[in-house]
């Protein structure tokens, strides 16, 4: 999946937590699967379904009326891609955020991808 769509994906996400709308509609063309699974995986979409057959309905998780995270910011761009090894461990990050990883293995979490032991292209990180 190229990144320009997961990057139009993350932004609709995100426009769609900052209008507190519960459900969001997004063309077939434009969602990465992996990336929505990984979503629904960490716990920031309640789930989805088919609304029609280019379309999918992804409903949007919030907890006591407010959204999961506070801010999600895309890092890795197609014009400047940001990567980090295995070896260089970022212990400066606070409890509330997640660096999301693209690896060999798929979309992994920082501390998913130093337990298992290899690096990646940084993607993304979600404030909570």
């Amino acid at each position: 999946m190229s990144l320009l769509k997961m990057i139009k994906f993350l932004n609709i996400v995100k426009v769609g937590y900052k209008c507190r709308k519960k459900i969001i509609n997004i063309k077939k063309q434009f969602l990465p699967i992996s990336l929505l699974l990984f979503f629904y995986k960490k716990g920031i979409i309640e789930g989805w379904s088919y609304k029609e057959i280019n379309e999918i309905e992804i409903k949007l998780r919030y907890i006591k009326n407010k959204p999961i995270f506070n801010n999600l910011k895309i890092i890795s761009t197609p014009g400047y891609r940001r990567y980090i090894s295995k070896k260089k461990n970022i212990k400066y990050f606070k409890d509330n955020v997640d660096i999301i990883l693209s690896t060999s293995k798929g979309l992994l979490s920082l501390k998913e991808a130093e337990d298992i032991g290899i690096g990646g292209e940084i993607f993304f990180i979600i404030y909570y």
